[in-house]
């Protein structure tokens, strides 16, 4: 369990400062354009109506409109974290084996 939590922890900082470069890049590439419309486009969705599904279905809306920003660094993110537990079991696995043989 320690490996997971070791992996996890450092999993978060390559996820958010993936996520914020993205981020910025968009900005300098559209020069804030693409937030704003993003925006305009929930606004327009969201209209006048208060219903609790009404927000439901304006929350799924909005996250599939981030999705494209949030795929890239989550799948590295989680390709990292793969590869990290993967060497730290096996080195795990070297250390019991060699102890074993002493």
């Amino acid at each position: 369990m320690d490996i997971c939590d070791k992996a996890a922890k450092k999993m978060m900082p390559i996820f958010f400062g993936l996520l914020v470069l993205a981020c910025i890049l968009l900005f300098m590439i559209s020069g804030g354009e693409i937030f704003d419309l993003t925006a305009g486009f929930i606004n327009y969705i969201a209209g006048e109506s208060a219903t609790r599904n009404h927000y439901v279905g304006l929350a799924f809306v909005g996250g599939l409109i981030v999705l494209p920003v949030i795929i890239l660094p989550l799948i590295i993110a989680i390709l990292y974290k793969n590869k990290y537990i993967k060497s730290e079991a096996s080195k795990i696995i070297d250390t019991e084996s060699k102890s074993r043989e002493k």
